[in-house]
């Protein structure tokens, strides 16, 4: 969803205002499995001016244990973090239409919602951003290489 080929996926249903909500989950909420995953809410028509992003890493307390990344606690600030659609420091975030299209269509609550006093969120999401830059340069380098093979054989 976020690389250079979801683009315009991200574009036309941020512009179409259909977009709700995007809610990051922890990295291991299935066992076993360190995969992002994250809830894109659409609706039919627009109900707000923005998009609220959920940056749900763990609960607001942090008093989840390792085994247990999405408990009772976690759910219940998912929930009204939701239904207020309010800011709360490195957990939610609404980001206006406007502030999405100048971001280039960002939909990655880790990258949009302001981390506050973790330090850790910060340094997360630059080294989220210089891998997606790395993959699209290595795309890019690629398929540069190949026009050049390609123009070689002809």
């Amino acid at each position: 969803m976020n690389n250079r080929l979801g683009r315009p996926w991200r574009e036309e249903v941020a512009r179409s205002g259909q977009l709700d909500a995007v809610i990051a989950l922890p990295l291991k909420i299935f066992k076993k499995v360190a995969i992002g995953f994250a809830i894109v809410i659409l609706r039919p028509a627009p109900i707000h001016d923005n998009v609220l992003c959920i940056y749900a890493e763990g609960p607001p307390s942090n008093t989840a244990k390792v085994d247990d990344v999405f408990n009772a606690d976690l759910g219940a600030s998912i929930v009204d973090a939701y239904k207020n659609r309010t800011a709360i420091d490195g957990f939610a975030q609404p980001v206006l239409w406007d502030d999405l299209k100048n971001m280039g269509y960002e939909l990655r609550p880790s990258v949009l919602v302001p981390s506050g006093k973790n330090p850790n969120r910060i340094i997360a999401g630059l080294l989220e951003q210089r891998r997606d830059v790395e993959r699209e340069l290595r795309l890019e380098s690629d398929a540069i290489r190949k026009t050049i093979e390609r123009l070689g054989e002809e």
